[in-house]
C-alpha cells in the first residue's frame, strides 16, 4: 500500500498518521494519551517509543541513512531469518533480510488508550533467492504506557525452517557508566 492507502484504511485522526522521507520511507507517527511512537514500514521498525512525561526509551542512531534497503540503526530491528551472520556461511544481508523489507500493516487500532497494530511479512523475491520461500511472519506491536512486542513465525513447508530471530533492542542510555544489568547470572 502507499501513503495515502495506508492513510484511508488505517489513520486515526489525532492518534494514526502516516508520513513519508524525502527518501520515501513511509512510517507511522503515532501519539496516543500514553506514549509517541514512530513505526516504519520498512522491517516494521519500531524506531523511538516514548510514555508521556517520560524520556525516550529507545535509542536511534544519528548515522541510519533511512533510505529503502538500507537498514535502520537504533529502535528495534526485526533479525530474521539469522542474527549477524548466517550460520551455513552462506551470503545474506547482517540480521538477515526482514528488516530491509517492506512490511504490510494488516491490522490498527486503539483500545482503552493503547494502539494495536499487526504487521505481516510473506516471501519476497528476496526472501526467495536466500532460500526462504515458504514462511509467514506476524508482528504485533501494542504502544501505551508499556510497550509489548510480539513475533510470531509460520512455517508453511513440508520440512523445517531452519531460522534464528531476534528484536534487537538499542535503549537509550544518558550514561552507559551508570548503566547495570542484574539476572543474567
Amino acid at each position: 500500500m502507499d501513503i495515502v492507502e495506508l492513510t484511508e484504511h488505517f489513520a486515526i485522526p489525532g492518534v494514526l498518521a502516516f508520513e513519508q522521507t524525502l527518501s520515501g520511507l513511509i512510517y507511522l507517527a503515532i501519539t496516543t494519551p500514553a506514549a509517541k511512537a514512530m513505526v516504519y514500514m520498512q522491517g516494521a521498525h519500531l524506531a523511538s517509543w516514548q510514555p508521556t512525561g517520560e524520556a525516550p526509551v529507545l535509542f536511534l542512531s544519528r548515522k541510519s541513512d533511512l533510505v529503502p534497503s538500507k537498514p535502520i540503526r537504533g529502535g528495534v530491528p526485526i533479525a530474521f531469518p539469522w542474527f549477524a551472520a548466517r550460520h551455513d556461511g552462506s551470503p545474506g544481508p547482517s540480521h538477515g533480510f526482514a528488516r530491509i523489507q517492506p512490511w504490510t500493516l494488516a491490522f490498527a487500532a486503539l483500545a482503552g488508550g493503547d494502539l494495536h497494530l499487526t504487521f505481516t511479512l510473506a516471501p519476497t523475491q528476496m526472501s526467495r533467492n536466500l532460500g526462504f520461500d515458504r514462511f509467514r511472519l506476524a508482528y504485533q506491536v501494542t504502544i501505551g504506557h508499556t510497550l509489548t512486542m510480539q513475533l510470531t513465525v509460520v512455517n508453511d513447508a513440508d520440512g523445517p525452517l531452519v531460522f534464528e530471530e531476534a528484536l534487537h533492542t538499542y535503549f537509550e542510555v544518558a550514561d552507559v557508566h551508570e548503566t547495570t544489568i542484574s539476572g543474567l547470572e
